[in-house]
Formats: structure tokens, C-alpha cells, sequence
């Protein structure tokens, strides 16, 4: 007898048999029980999911000479004949072939006809998605309302490209990916049943290769036996699949954080000698750094702990690379695997991302250096410019109050109109300005002006786009940032999350953005720093003198407001945010 292929000799022919799916096995074996069976299905996954076998085992149930029945019984002469594909009423029909208006006029006329030894006529459609625009037209009306002897079963992988009249006429189904565990414990089972001894290494790898689809995890699988010598390993699932060795990936995440870029160009030279595929090469390094993010972020998750369990280097790498660098280096790496399929030169094209990622790691080691001698110069007590300021607001307001005083009862007048401020615009500033000398903070929001906010703003996104050509990790923290106001010497640049900002702070960082700034904006060429809460807390103190500074000089019938100093300085300060309105009363 020929071979017969793995994926072919382990097809599942009961419900029981089908690894996953259990949401789709349950509801059809209810239906199947319960008489509720629906005249059409559309069953839609990822490919080796287990569409056409579920699809032929549900022939089989609602065909059983024992049934219909939850389970096929696998004896009779119905579901032998439908396993072996002999039972002319159960028609399978590959859509990627047979896509044309004729084909599916000839099955709508052969539809009218019942069947010739079974309760039903089974129609099994893959790839229904390839049928032709007038193809799904010619069967609209016959899948609506079928004979009842007919049962129509569709598959695809692009449920998307399905018309939605044949998509509402349908019960749906969706297959999702198996998991590793699942693929595993198949794979140990089969290769058991073969006389062969598997690692769990190599098997998790076939796994990890399958991307979700037992079909391919068997075909590689059968691949494998018949390369190795009664003994399936992991180095020979890679040669075998044009892998990565896992020692070489591991080699080249530690040697990111060499001192040059050597031994990155050595290990490309390697893989290049053994004939891998620079694509290939990226995806493996891509899925390694995922690895690697999962252990720093989640390393309680299932799958995680697995990995550990053979992997001891996945948890150094976890504990030693920083996370925004790793970050920025499997941006990269994603970047560079999307546009592989369009270069002409792909060894080049590997080398220079090898390259990127290796300066990458460089400039935040040097980020990180610069920001710890910085650390070591011990910052002085009260010299922050938010509290300076909110000091100089807290001076202003007793100032008011010393008016009120003098004034009687005049503060105590109704009618006055409050202070309005506009939800859009908030200037923010910051608790630490790097190097700023004191005082900064305070000049910028009295020279703020719109105009010069706007200019910056508008060119904004143009100094984003340079930081990120040059360093995308930068670009990374800086985007949270947004410009609150601007003058001549400096901008105001207001964070939502305190790492972002922090990050953004680090002198190499700073640096880097203010040459960007100074090339793209001319002046200013330097930037301030502040969280939400803090501005917003400022701003608050600020208008409110300025309102009841404004009120306080209505009531006494005192010239403009505007002319008094506190006022005109809280208007410098928050623009058109505040106004100021006399009472009428």
C-alpha cells in the first residue's frame, strides 16, 4: 500500500478526534441531537484549522445508517464511503478551480434532485471566496432556499471577501488558531504512534513553525521523520525548516550591546554561508524579541513559563536589555520585515537594519550614561520653576487680599462675573527643566506669545518626523509631549505620563531634540517640561487671582483692570484663556 502522508492518516474522522474548536463541536452535535440543523454553514479560519474535516465529519453524522447521530459511528457503508470520498452525494468542490457562473448553474440544477442512497446531499465548498461576483449571484437564491435533502457547507480563509447576502443566509463559524500546548500534545501522540522519539524542544518548535495550523505542524512534522535517523531534534527541525539556531538568535541579542558591530556582521556572514533567507532572518530575530518582551512584561503567562523551561537565556536577556530599547529595536525589525519583500538587495538591506539596531542600543547606553552623571550632581532644595512660580501666584493672591481689605466690603458684592477659561490649549511647563537656569519657567510664560505658539505647532510634526530619523526611541517618548506655548527662547511642552517625560528629560535626549528644534525651528531652540496636573494646578491659582483681582477693581469703579499689574500679568500668562467682564448691576 502507498504511504499516506500524516496530515492525511490522521485526518479526524469523529467529533472527538478534532483538537480545538470546541465551541464549533459542541454547537454542531447539539444541532445534530436536537433536530436543528441548519441548512447552510460557512466555516472561516486560518488554514489547518480544521475546516473540511469538521465539514466531513458532519456529512458523515447527518448521513449515519446509525444516526443522524451526535457522533458518526465510522462502520457503516455511508461514513466509510464518505471518509474514502466514494459517496457521489457528498460533493466536495474546490472553488479556486471552479469559480466561473457555469459551474455553480450546473450544481444549482443538480440541487433539484434527491439523493440517491443518503438522507442528505452534502455540498462542501472551500475557498468559496474565489467564486466570481456572478458565480455567488447564480447561487444566491439556491443557498436562500434549498430542497430539504441538500446541505450546504462553505469554507474559506477570507470571510471578508464574501458577499453579505450569502454571509446572512449562512450560520457562521469561526475557527481559531490552535494553540502551542494543543499542537504539542498532538505532535507527541503521533510521533509515539510512528516509533519515533521527539524532544519537546524540536516539537515546540514544529509548533511554534505552524503558526496555529495543525495540517502544517504535521507536514513538517512528517518532513523531519524522514530527514532524522530515528530521532527528531530541534537543530534538525531547523535545517529542515530554514531556521535560526536558538544559541545563534541568542548570540545576536547579547551582541547588541557590544562595543561594535562586528560580531553581528560575523553572525550575518554565517547565516548567509548556510544558505538562510534574509527574510526568514528577520522574523526569527523579530520572534525572539517578542519572546524577550513577554519574559520582562508577563513572565507569570503560561506559555512564558514554558519557554523558560528550555530556554535559560531568554530570562538574562529579559533582566538585562532595557525595555524601551528593545522596543525601538523590534520597531525596526518590524519596519525592515515588511518592506524585505520589496528591496532588490535584501543581504544589504539585513546589514544596514543589523546596523540601525546596533545604534540604536549605542545611543541609549550613552543616554543612559550622560543621564547618570548628570544624577550625580545633587539638585538644589525649592529651586524647582513650578514651585517659584506657584509661589509667585501665592505671593499675588495675598496681595489681592491686602486690597480687599482695604476696600471694606467691596469684595463681598454679588453680580461679579467669574473668570472663563476654554477647555482647549492648557499651557504646561514643568517641575525640572534639565539645565535651564531658574527663572526660565517664568520668563517664558510672561514672552509667550499666540503667534510665536502657532508658529511652533504648526512645525511641530516636522521636528517629530527628524527626531525619529534620527533616533526612534526618542521619537517614542518626545510624541506624548505636546506644545502648550512658545516664545522667542524656549516651548512649553506638556506630558500625560511621567516615564515619557522623564525619558525625554535625559540629557543625550535633550540634545538630541533641541538640535532637531534648532534646525527645523530656527528659535526656540530649547524646551520646558511639565505634567497635566501641575499645569492645570497653576493655571487655576493663576486665574482665580486674576478674577477676583478683577472684581475687587469693578466694585471700586478703579480704571481698566487690565492696567493693574497682577491682572495684566495673569492675562500674559494664559492669553485669551482668561476675560475679564465688568459688573453691569
Amino acid at each position: 500500500m502507498a504511504y499516506l502522508a500524516l496530515y492525511r492518516a490522521w485526518r479526524p474522522q469523529r467529533f472527538a478526534d478534532v483538537v480545538g474548536q470546541e465551541h464549533v463541536r459542541r454547537t454542531l452535535q447539539n444541532a445534530l441531537s436536537e433536530g436543528r440543523l441548519a441548512h447552510a454553514y460557512l466555516f472561516s479560519g486560518p488554514r489547518g484549522t480544521g475546516k473540511t474535516s469538521l465539514a466531513k465529519i458532519l456529512a458523515k453524522a447527518v448521513n449515519c445508517e446509525r444516526g443522524p447521530a451526535p457522533e458518526p459511528c465510522n462502520e457503516c457503508d455511508t461514513c466509510r464511503q464518505i471518509s474514502e470520498g466514494r459517496q457521489l452525494d457528498v460533493v466536495e468542490i474546490d472553488a479556486a478551480s471552479h469559480r466561473g457562473v457555469d459551474e455553480i448553474r450546473e450544481l444549482r440544477d443538480k440541487v433539484k434532485y434527491a439523493p440517491t442512497a443518503v438522507r442528505y446531499k452534502v455540498y462542501i465548498i472551500d475557498e468559496v471566496h474565489m467564486l466570481t461576483t456572478e458565480a455567488f449571484n447564480a447561487l444566491l437564491k439556491t443557498l436562500e432556499e434549498p430542497p430539504p435533502h441538500v446541505l450546504f457547507i462553505l469554507a474559506t480563509t477570507e470571510p471578508h471577501k464574501i458577499p453579505v447576502t450569502i454571509l446572512s443566509r449562512c450560520q457562521r463559524f469561526d475557527f481559531a488558531r490552535l494553540s502551542t500546548r494543543q499542537i504539542v500534545e498532538r505532535l507527541q501522540q503521533i510521533a509515539a504512534s510512528q516509533g519515533v522519539e521527539a524532544v519537546p524542544e524540536a516539537l515546540q518548535t514544529i509548533a511554534h513553525l505552524a503558526d496555529g495550523g495543525m495540517r502544517d505542524a504535521l507536514s513538517l512534522l512528517d518532513q523531519v521523520i524522514s530527514f532524522a535517523d530515528g530521532k527528531v531534534t530541534e537543530e534538525e527541525v531547523l535545517l529542515v525548516s530554514g531556521g535560526i539556531p536558538r544559541q545563534d538568535v541568542v548570540r545576536f541579542w547579547q551582541a547588541l550591546s557590544a562595543d561594535g558591530p562586528q560580531r553581528l556582521f560575523e553572525l550575518a556572514q554565517q547565516w548567509f554561508e548556510q544558505g538562510k533567507e534574509p527574510a526568514k532572518v528577520l522574523e526569527w530575530l523579530l520572534d525572539y524579541g517578542r519572546w524577550i518582551l513577554l519574559a520582562k512584561v508577563s513572565p507569570e503567562l503560561e506559555e512564558v513559563q514554558e519557554r523558560l523551561a528550555y530556554d535559560p537565556h531568554l530570562a538574562e536577556l529579559a533582566e538585562t536589555l532595557p525595555m524601551d530599547r528593545t522596543v525601538a529595536q523590534m520597531d525596526l525589525l518590524r519596519t525592515a520585515v515588511q518592506e524585505m519583500k520589496w528591496v532588490e538587495q535584501p543581504r544589504i538591506f539585513l546589514e544596514l537594519t543589523l546596523l540601525k539596531m546596533w545604534r540604536v542600543a549605542q545611543q541609549d547606553a550613552e543616554a543612559t550614561q550622560a543621564d547618570s552623571a548628570a544624577q550625580r550632581v545633587p539638585p538644589s532644595e525649592g529651586d524647582s520653576p513650578l514651585a517659584q512660580l506657584v509661589q509667585e501666584v501665592r505671593q499675588l493672591r495675598e496681595r489681592v487680599r491686602q486690597l480687599e481689605s482695604r476696600l471694606g466690603d467691596g469684595s463681598s458684592m454679588s453680580g461679579h462675573s467669574p473668570v472663563r477659561v476654554s477647555s482647549g490649549g492648557a499651557v504646561a511647563t514643568g517641575r525640572k527643566v534639565g539645565d535651564s537656569p531658574n527663572g526660565a519657567l517664568q520668563r517664558l510664560l510672561q514672552e509667550s506669545t499666540p503667534e510665536w505658539t502657532r508658529r511652533v505647532q504648526e512645525r511641530w510634526e516636522q521636528v517629530l518626523r527628524q527626531v525619529k530619523q534620527k533616533r526612534v526611541f526618542v521619537h517614542a517618548w518626545l510624541v506624548d509631549g505636546e506644545v502648550a506655548a512658545a516664545s522667542r527662547e524656549a516651548v512649553l511642552l506638556v506630558f500625560k505620563t511621567p516615564i515619557h517625560r522623564e525619558t525625554t528629560e535625559k540629557p543625550a535626549n535633550r540634545q538630541l531634540i533641541e538640535a532637531v528644534m534648532r534646525e527645523v525651528l530656527g528659535e526656540p531652540a530649547t524646551f520646558l517640561t511639565v505634567m497635566q496636573a501641575e499645569w492645570e494646578q497653576l493655571q487655576r491659582e493663576g486665574m482665580d487671582s486674576a478674577a477676583t483681582k478683577a472684581d475687587n477693581e469693578t466694585a471700586g469703579q478703579s480704571p481698566k483692570p487690565e492696567d493693574d499689574p497682577v491682572v495684566r500679568k495673569a492675562l500674559e500668562w494664559f492669553g485669551d484663556l482668561v476675560e475679564i467682564k465688568r459688573n453691569r448691576g
